[in-house]
């Protein structure tokens, strides 16, 4: 039990829900920072391999952490092209990332995505609706717009 005064770990704080997302980007920003780690000529070696491993967060809850390594040529210029995402079993990914290494040494996020479930609310309208919605109110303004001019 924490003191009065003192902060607790997340870790220790109760959670609501069969699991929690957060866990799965702590899973994706230790793999990568690991990743970044490697020389390049080991991320080379791993090229073309996809790994999938059963990873558990901190309260216990598994995830699949997927890693795909692949390497391509842009500008000239080789690089390799890590994707790493962590997904609950059987679900979609929560958190992703995609690294770009050269062969100077540098690695960089290229990408990333916290996750689909994060971003919307899930009593948001789908985004296609929310579209035909804009087209719509479009043609009902030029209607009214020919039908006054």
């Amino acid at each position: 039990m924490a003191r009065p005064g003192r902060r607790t770990y997340p870790a220790a704080v109760p959670r609501e829900g069969p699991r929690h997302d957060g866990d799965a980007h702590l899973l994706l920003a230790a793999h990568v920072h690991a990743l970044a780690q490697l020389p390049y000529g080991a991320l080379l070696a791993r090229s073309g391999s996809a790994v999938r491993e059963l990873v558990d967060g901190l309260d216990g809850t598994a995830y699949v952490r997927c890693t795909r390594v692949v390497r391509e040529r842009r500008g000239g210029e080789e690089q390799v092209r890590l994707v790493v995402d962590v997904a609950p079993p059987g679900g979609a990914a929560v958190a992703e990332e995609v690294l770009v290494a050269t062969p100077d040494g540098r690695v960089r996020s290229a990408w990333s995505r916290p996750g689909a479930a994060s971003r919307r609310s899930p009593d948001a309208a789908p985004v296609g609706l929310l579209a035909a919605g804009a087209v719509l109110a479009v043609l009902l303004a030029v209607t009214l717009l020919v039908a006054l001019g």
